[in-house]
């Protein structure tokens, strides 16, 4: 199957409400007891999150997206996304030749999750408005629960970063991530995206 190569814009529009481990987790781990390090410990917390996000081509908790094409593909018709797990579509909006915003109605599109990259095309029989330009397809993504891995990877980053504040020598070379949160995120890495 082949899917549009068109120049994309991922934009965040509403960011996870809150983390995979809550600071009085990370502060567990750590084994830290006083609240003078709160900020520092959030601020790694999303840092690991993120990070895990960026190496594994997964989001972890709930977000919603909006991915941005110049225009709707025609041959093939398939829109890929450059986000994982897309768990629902919120709306395709686009610009008609008239510069009016139109919305795509859901009835005329399917999501395709069963494999990866995730993709969006018309219904059998059906294509995608010809004029159309400054197409907006908004999206729901994340994990309903972050996979295990993935939070002990986050506690493991939050534990080296608070511990050691500059990357650190392994053998011959500088690390600012432990080796074990690496081997993590290779078992739930998204493949194919």
């Amino acid at each position: 199957m082949h899917t549009t190569t068109q120049p994309i814009d991922l934009v965040l529009v509403t960011g996870p409400a809150s983390e995979p481990i809550s600071v009085a987790d990370a502060k567990d781990h750590l084994r830290v007891c006083d609240d003078s390090d709160d900020d520092l410990i959030t601020a790694y917390i999303v840092a690991a999150r993120e990070y895990v996000e960026t190496v594994t081509g997964r989001k972890l908790i709930t977000q919603t997206w909006e991915q941005r094409l110049e225009c709707f593909p025609h041959h093939p018709q398939a829109i890929a996304f450059d986000l994982f797990p897309v768990r629902t579509i919120v709306s395709v909006k686009y610009t008609d030749s008239d510069d009016a915003e139109q919305t795509v109605s859901s009835d005329d599109y399917v999501l395709r999750v069963g494999r990866l990259p995730q993709i969006v095309e018309p219904v059998y029989n059906g294509e995608w408005p010809s004029d159309a330009r400054d197409v907006v397809i908004r999206v729901t993504v994340g994990d309903a629960t972050a996979p295990a891995a993935a939070v002990h990877a986050i506690r493991l980053l939050v534990g080296h970063w608070y511990e050691n504040r500059e990357a650190v020598i392994v053998g011959q070379t500088p690390s600012s991530v432990p080796m074990a949160a690496k081997a993590l995120l290779q078992s739930i890495r998204a493949r194919g995206l």
